[in-house]
């Protein structure tokens, strides 16, 4: 039973210790950034463009401006499940429903937003 008393007084002893040890590594870690121009969410359909000092805004599928400065380290753009980097050669597939007719628009992913169309997905050149 003293054994037993002595291994846990040690255990809570050391315990501190080891943990700092290990959320030491976790600091070193490099902060990933995001750094295309142009990001798009295939989800959401909501598009994030980089301002001049590397934050980024986001316009909903609308093309209505949903945030400013939003910050290049923002999980979302890093490390998204559903967030796509629009590079040269990417589009974007627009849609609009006019008189129950279903109508699209591809236009390159660097124009602006056209006025009552939605953002619906993005298309790529494959060489």
């Amino acid at each position: 039973m003293a054994n037993a008393f002595r291994i846990i007084i040690a255990l809570l002893i050391f315990m501190p210790v080891f943990s700092s040890w290990a959320g030491q590594e976790e600091c070193r870690e490099t902060v990933k950034q995001a750094t295309a121009c142009f990001y798009f969410d295939i989800a959401t359909g909501h598009k994030y463009i980089q301002n001049s000092d590397g934050t980024y805004m986001e316009f909903s599928k609308k093309g209505d401006l949903l945030k400013n400065n939003l910050p290049n380290t923002m999980p979302l753009l890093v490390s998204g499940k559903y967030i796509r980097p629009l590079a040269d050669g990417c589009f974007l597939l627009y849609e609009r429903y006019e008189a129950g007719n279903h109508i699209q628009k591809v236009l390159p992913a660097d124009q602006n937003h056209p006025g009552g169309w939605l953002a619906k997905d993005v298309l790529a050149l494959v060489p």
